[in-house]
């Protein structure tokens, strides 16, 4: 999946945000893929193991400010998650990932998760 976004007019307002640590980007990207694989199954119960590699920026352009206020686009980030799925019947699954940063390590982090489609 792939997703990429402009806001225009961003520099008129981001002149009224001088002084704020996060300014309104005029450019943002990202972008996934993912893969998962049925390890074992029985019955409606399943376990299936997936992967995921994203990239994506949410500050890839800024509009131009007066001198010394346009704000350095901000680095990439890269993340890698690996987990486990275990649906107990098709429309409820549990979930379990770690998702590693690269950029900003301060991110990692394990998550819990639980879904339920009716």
């Amino acid at each position: 999946m792939y997703a990429r976004g402009r806001i225009t007019d961003t520099a008129a307002l981001n002149l009224t945000f001088i002084g704020n640590p996060t300014l309104v980007p005029e450019e943002f990207f990202g972008w996934y893929v993912q893969g998962a694989y049925q390890l074992w199954a029985s019955g409606d119960l399943k376990l299936a193991p997936f992967l995921r590699y994203e990239q994506f920026n949410t500050g890839s352009k800024f509009a131009a400010l007066p001198q010394g206020l346009t704000p350095d686009v901000y680095p990439t980030e890269k993340v890698f998650t690996g987990g486990l799925s275990f649906f107990l019947n098709p429309g409820v699954v549990f979930k379990i990932d770690y998702q590693k940063f690269d950029v900003d390590s301060t991110r990692d982090r394990l998550n819990l998760g639980v879904g339920y489609q009716f």
